[in-house]
């Protein structure tokens, strides 16, 4: 009887899972290339259960047979696809194309070269072998880099690529296409140091890897499209955020390359720093930047007009919640927040006791989106007490939190909305500090219970931690001399210097950490984390450009170089000028004649200066443009693509060259 019995419940599980299985609907994704970590978001949602979550049944193909992506969506075979700008040459002429997100915001196809062959930029390749794809229009960014210096491929010898990055190391080429992430890791292997050459640097930055369908797709199936979407993106969060655990996945299942760990690893990284910039929403696709790219492929003849791009782009819902996690909102409307009272411009309370910076602006959005009310708790003052009391469940969330490996083990994390480097500040007559180690038995103040100090205690132990309750009062330990050193974050040490009037101290150099901040919830809130994410992948560049460029406005001043020391040197130099203008005395009758020559040693001079500067104070000049670059640098990404692109394109205009 029992065995019956067993039987049945199995017949009714395994009828269960037959209907289950046939309800959701089978979809196909094509690949323009070999499984590799280039793809990773696809595996992840697929392997993670996003797109099963979804109602779909993805198979997900790989271009094993050189099956062109957008051959096999045309004809039917695969619903989706992944492939190039060259797309848009596609969508002119007349295909029924929609794009739905460019995965990578920046190509990663470079040219490379050994870095032995004393090739420094395209301009050095006239008359060199190199090797290039068959796909012209594939390669258009590496087309319009030639002929902005005035090369076309003519001028080269090229040969058909061998796809094997040792014929570099062989020497039977000089330069090839290659993927900065992944050529230069097998070479580098090899024992082969590898130089670039990127279109970018020469203003032509275009997408890559935009998913893409038709819009019979988009217009007969929209539900579905939406759901695959969705669950795409949020399977190529996951995986950037989770880069090892990713690359073990295809390492096991996707692999037919049979890469290395390590190499997927590298991949992975480094496809991470193309594809995800502070202040453009995951995935973006630009109509104005679109234009510049359709410039280019115009100018090399291969189209004769630009249509707007409108009807071209996806128009996805940008906030799209499940079920589940709309029933979660709806159970909790008011949610606690704990906030930092003194951290400007991330956040802090102003002299109306409001809740204002960087973390609030995000936070404000975030309410606005989700239709919840955050309510922030003003009662705790010490940015310690609030951490204690989410982790103490006595609260819901921190407005803003640095990301460490300690805390995940008590609060849940939402993707990183600002990241800013650590840096060192100490008495302006302390010279340039490159090493952390260099503080070793001397005192160093942090913050109470800020990342900085968990860093401090951990890699260095030797330095004495001297605890502050506010990153002011660290920095005033530092200007009376009580302490040797602060670390804390650039834009944090740069706004409160100038807004503090701290004369006394400056920036000395760069620790090899970084705050990423973000979102933190209690450890049983996961489901708001998740919710937040999509929020945060929802902002549109404008909306991240209004918030960090109004808090962040002030750290563009701060420039800690030794002005004495600059002065000094300009006013020598000056006065040196002075004196060969007095023993001319014809000056005054020649000016006009000789304003070449005036010229030419205004030159020499404005020369020396800059020798002398850099001789001086090189380290720190380097110090400072990195960590401004790491700190607004991808705000002024977005704007460089609006005057980059166009001027280049003039460029390319009155060249009057035929590729």
């Amino acid at each position: 009887m029992d065995t019956l019995l067993n039987m049945k419940k199995l017949l009714l599980l395994t009828l269960f899972c037959i209907t289950l299985a046939w309800s959701k609907e089978s979809v196909t994704l094509q690949l323009p290339w070999l499984h590799q970590f280039q793809f990773a978001g696809y595996y992840v949602a697929k392997e993670k259960g996003y797109y099963s979550d979804a109602g779909l049944d993805v198979t997900i193909l790989d271009a094993n047979k050189k099956e062109a992506s957008l051959k096999s969506v045309l004809d039917g075979k695969a619903h989706y696809g992944v492939g190039h700008s060259s797309l848009i040459v596609n969508y002119i002429n007349g295909v029924p194309l929609v794009l739905m997100a460019a995965i990578y915001q920046s190509s990663p196809m470079v040219l490379l070269t050994r870095k032995d062959a004393s090739i420094a930029g395209a301009k050095d390749l006239k008359n060199r072998r190199v090797m290039l794809t068959n796909d012209m229009m594939q390669w258009a960014e590496i087309q319009a880099m030639f002929r902005s210096v005035s090369l076309s491929t003519h001028d080269l010898k090229v040969q058909s690529h061998s796809f094997d990055p040792m014929s570099l190391a062989r020497g039977e080429t000089d330069a090839m296409v290659a993927y900065v992430s992944n050529e230069p890791y097998i070479l580098q292997k090899a024992g082969i140091e590898t130089h670039t050459i990127n279109p970018k640097e020469y203003g032509f930055d275009y997408y890559s890897d935009i998913l893409f369908t038709t819009k019979e797709e988009v217009a007969f199936h929209p539900e579905r499209t939406e759901a695959f979407y969705d669950a795409s993106i949020r399977g190529w969060l996951w995986a950037f955020d989770h880069i090892e655990e990713t690359a073990e996945l295809i390492y096991r299942n996707y692999n037919p390359q049979h890469k290395s760990l390590d190499a997927l690893i590298y991949e992975g990284k480094v496809l991470k720093e193309l594809a995800l910039l502070p202040n453009t929403t995951f995935g973006s696709i630009d109509p104005v930047r679109l234009e510049m790219i359709a410039q280019g492929y115009r100018l090399m003849g291969v189209v004769k007009s630009i249509p707007p791009f409108g009807p071209l782009l996806y128009k996805h819902d940008r906030l799209h919640l499940t079920d589940q996690e709309r029933a979660w909102l709806r159970e909790h409307p008011v949610i606690r927040v704990g906030i930092d009272h003194n951290w400007p411009p991330i956040e802090s309370v102003d002299d109306k006791g409001r809740h204002v910076g960087i973390s609030a602006s995000y936070l404000a959005l975030l309410e606005k989106r989700l239709g919840v009310r955050f309510e922030v708790d003003y009662s705790r003052k010490l940015w310690s007490d609030s951490l204690r009391a989410v982790k103490n469940k006595e609260m819901d969330m921190l407005s803003g939190a640095a990301i460490t490996e300690k805390r995940h083990e008590s609060l849940v994390f939402s993707r990183p909305f600002l990241k800013q480097s650590m840096v060192i500040v100490t008495n302006s007559r302390v010279g340039y500090i490159n090493d952390l180690n260099d503080l070793s038995g001397k005192k160093v103040t942090v913050v109470r219970s800020y990342a900085s100090e968990e860093f401090l205690r951990e890699h260095y132990p030797k330095i004495i931690p001297v605890l502050a309750d506010t990153s002011l009062e660290a920095l005033q330990k530092v200007a009376s001399g009580e302490v040797y050193a602060c670390v804390e974050g650039l834009s944090v040490v740069s706004y409160l210097i100038e807004r503090h009037n701290l004369k006394n101290i400056k920036v000395v150099g760069e620790t090899p950490f970084r705050y990423q901040l973000a979102f933190a919830f209690r450890n049983d809130w996961g489901m708001l984390a998740t919710i937040s994410d999509k929020v945060l992948a929802s902002i549109t560049p404008q909306e991240y450009e209004e918030i960090h460029g109004r808090w962040l406005v002030m750290e563009q001043h701060d420039t800690p170089i030794n002005y004495r020391l600059v002065w000094g040197i300009a006013g020598f130099m000056a006065l040196l000028f002075l004196l060969v203008a007095y023993k001319n005395r014809r000056l005054d009758v020649l000016v006009r004649q000789r304003t070449s020559e005036l010229e030419t040693f205004n030159q020499r001079l404005q020369e020396e200066i800059e020798k002398a500067v850099e001789k001086n104070r090189k380290q720190e000049k380097l110090l400072i443009q990195q960590a401004k670059m790491a700190e607004i640098g991808s705000m002024l990404e977005s704007i460089a693509h609006q005057w980059r692109q166009p001027l280049n394109i003039l460029g390319l205009s009155m060249t009057r060259l035929n590729l």
